[in-house]
Parts: C-alpha cells; sequence; structure tokens
C-alpha cells in the first residue's frame, strides 16, 4: 500500500499506562491487483495496524475495510475511528 499515516497516542500510568500507535495505509492503484474488475465501485483498500503496548505486553490488531471512496489515510482514519467510537458507546 502507496499511502500511510501514523497516529501515536501516550496515555500516561494514571490513565491506564499504555501506549498506541495506529497506522493507516491506503492503495488507490487498484490497477496492481488482479481479479478486482467485477468490483467495479471498488476505490480503495484500506488497512490499519494498530499496536498497543501496556507495561511489558505488546499486541497488534490489523483490519481491512474496502471502500467506494478514494480518500487520503487521514480522512480514513478519522472517519473509521468516529464509527467505532459510536459503536463503543
Amino acid at each position: 500500500m502507496n499511502k500511510q499515516l501514523i497516529i501515536y497516542t501516550y496515555l500516561p500510568a494514571g490513565v491506564g499506562g499504555r501506549i498506541e500507535t495506529r497506522t493507516c495505509y491506503v492503495e488507490n492503484n487498484l490497477d496492481l491487483y488482479d481479479n478486482l474488475a467485477a468490483w467495479t465501485h471498488l476505490k480503495s483498500i484500506v488497512m490499519i495496524a494498530s499496536k498497543r503496548q501496556i507495561n511489558e505486553k505488546t499486541t497488534t490488531q490489523y483490519r481491512f475495510y474496502l471502500s467506494n471512496l478514494a480518500l487520503e489515510s487521514q480522512v480514513f482514519n478519522d472517519i473509521i475511528r468516529k464509527h467505532w467510537s459510536t459503536e463503543n458507546r
């Protein structure tokens, strides 16, 4: 994927003592991939890599999204974060 945005969040020990890094990768050049002709409205493939460190334990989670929008990584990251913040209420 050719575009990325890195979001770094540090929460002090009193607020959970964790460090989170989210990297948003966006690929808008779908000509690089075979067998997508049937996906006529597909414009972007998005991957969010979330790395969380709490004390000595580090976990990484990868989430993938398909979109009919051709947006920059910052915009996709904002949309995805807003969606999950609504879901977690």
